[in-house]
């Protein structure tokens, strides 16, 4: 049985560029791996064709900032710290960031997602980093 974990945060308090907020989860230990980064590329259409490649912080903040101004989703893998256990970042707008637990989801008792361990590794270390998070969604979906 398929299971889908998912934050969603209003960011537009922080910023109202998503690339600030992109920076901000890099503060928090999220990161993208430039040497190898995994993002939907602009005029995509919304197929979500993930495109990996080599891309200096000047070419993704380009992508990121046009795609925004576009008004296309901006779409992300970001990964905790030195480890396998990543997020895709979804995000048309500030007041809109989905966070999707699907990169080797942390879980317990073998197949719940370990909601503590997201709302620690992330809520909490934006908040050390100087976001305050009013609200956010989490939701598990089983199906």
């Amino acid at each position: 049985m398929a299971r889908e974990a998912i934050i969603i945060l209003d960011m537009s308090s922080y910023s109202n560029r998503i690339y600030d907020i992109v920076e901000l989860f890099e503060k928090a230990g999220w990161h993208i791996g430039y040497d190898l980064a995994c993002y939907l590329p602009v005029g995509d259409d919304d197929e979500f064709d993930y495109k990996t490649a080599a891309l200096s912080k000047d070419e993704l903040r380009s992508i990121v900032d046009r795609k925004q101004s576009a008004g296309e989703m901006v779409g992300l893998k970001l990964y905790f710290e030195d480890t396998d256990t990543g997020i895709t970042f979804l995000a048309d707008d500030p007041t809109n960031i989905i966070l999707s637990h699907d990169i080797n989801r942390k879980t317990v008792l073998s197949e719940y997602t370990d909601a503590s361990w997201y709302i620690e590794n992330i809520i909490a270390r934006l908040e050390n980093c100087g976001f305050i998070a009013e609200a956010f969604d989490y939701n598990e979906v089983i199906g």
